[in-house]
């Protein structure tokens, strides 16, 4: 990691038996977070093992526009799906970027997405009881 950028678990769901977590990782900067990384691990016979990492290549490979994961809000370990908030380069527009997010359901071993769940009408919407997560 270049001088100056340190990496820091930005966020962390469990799965209901506590057994699973999944945690989204940032690389900071003095320009502020980028997404580096999501890691899902499983409690087993006392350490966490890896099931699934998708590092911020793997995760704009494969798209149409640059994207990145902002948020978690759930971990469905059986399934191995996440409900992550995805951030998207949208238009441009009057010399600035308008960055689209959205609340979807990912498929952590495939790195794909299942479901689109919500379109964010600003950056940070939650996701709400009623939208289907």
């Amino acid at each position: 990691m270049p001088d100056g950028t340190r990496l820091e678990r930005h966020a962390l769901v469990t799965g209901p038996d506590w057994r699973d977590q999944l945690a989204l990782f940032f690389e900071w900067n003095d320009r502020g977070g980028d997404f580096h990384s999501l890691v899902w691990e499983k409690w087993v016979k006392g350490h966490w093992e890896p099931q699934a990492e998708i590092t911020a290549q793997d995760f704009r490979n494969n798209a149409v526009r640059p994207r990145w994961v902002s948020d978690i809000h759930s971990l469905d370990p059986v399934n191995g799906l996440a409900t992550i908030c995805v951030g998207e380069d949208g238009e441009h527009r009057m010399g600035a970027m308008r960055c689209i997010y959205s609340w979807r359901m990912w498929d952590l071993k495939r790195n794909r997405e299942v479901k689109l769940i919500k379109v964010c009408e600003q950056p940070g919407d939650p996701l709400g009881a009623n939208d289907g997560g």
